[in-house]
């Protein structure tokens, strides 16, 4: 019998030990997928500027990204992920292409003194040269609280390429004190 409690005590440790090893990586919350192509998204930031939403991702934690903003030091390997409603309030409901002033996805860029730079885009709604150019696609919000958001996705390039995803979780408040109200 103390065999028995010892081996089960041996083996509980195991398990609890392989568990724990997680604990501390920000785990994913959303994804972006184009192609074969898998990003993950770990934040999300929300804000008003000059009656606007804004919606974006992240494949860094919230904590790094403002770290970065704050101190000025660079964040390398971003992917970035960006829409501008039209609306300076949003709520549950579907945002169509004509609804959105501006989006884009630019992968493997960098955050140095406060900006965004580098990286390849991959989705435009001003590409210069009309094939990373959206011509169709929307966002679906099916969940909107003072701290919560969860919405899908899609857009279909000029060059046939579907671009889509999700987020759902917390979300940092980006506050530009430009809200033009």
């Amino acid at each position: 019998m103390r065999i028995l409690k010892v081996v089960t005590l041996v083996l509980s440790s195991f398990i609890l030990l392989s568990c724990s090893s997680d604990d501390n990586k920000e785990k994913a919350r959303g994804i972006i997928v184009i192609g074969e192509d898998q990003f993950e998204v770990k934040s999300a930031f929300l804000g008003v500027s000059f009656g606007n939403t804004f919606i974006e991702l992240s494949n860094k934690s919230s904590d790094e990204v403002m770290s970065s903003l704050s101190s000025g030091a660079s964040l390398q390997g971003v992917d970035f992920m960006h829409f501008r409603i039209n609306q300076a309030s949003i709520g549950e409901t579907t945002y169509n292409l004509n609804e959105l002033n501006d989006f884009d996805f630019t992968v493997n860029g960098e955050i140095f003194e406060a900006e965004f730079e580098g990286g390849v885009t991959v989705l435009s709604k001003n590409d210069i040269n009309n094939n990373l150019e959206a011509n169709s696609g929307s966002i679906t919000i099916t969940y909107y609280s003072v701290d919560r958001i969860e919405f899908t996705f899609e857009f279909e390039r000029k060059d046939g390429t579907t671009i889509y995803g999700s987020y759902n979780g917390e979300y940092t408040t980006i506050d530009n004190n430009n809200d033009g109200q």
